[in-house]
């Protein structure tokens, strides 16, 4: 089951709003891309996929200035 991401999940990485977790922290299956993540960071909003770069899924909070790395561990 995919859990919500909060902050105590996730680690700052350089730049404002920047945060980096493992899929498997947040309970991401192996090959499992969603379209959205739900979150407690921020305001709120789920996370939106705007990009995948090789092992790495980016998201960005809808409504907010989050970006957050999801590394496919």
């Amino acid at each position: 089951m995919i859990r919500p991401v909060t902050f105590e999940m996730a680690t700052p990485i350089e730049g404002y709003g920047r945060f980096c977790t493992e899929a498997s922290t947040i309970g991401l299956p192996p090959g499992v891309v969603p379209k959205s993540l739900a979150t407690t960071m921020g305001n709120g909003n789920d996370f939106w996929l705007v990009s995948v770069y090789e092992e790495v899924f980016i998201y960005r909070q809808n409504l907010g200035c989050i970006e957050l790395h999801v590394v496919n561990d």
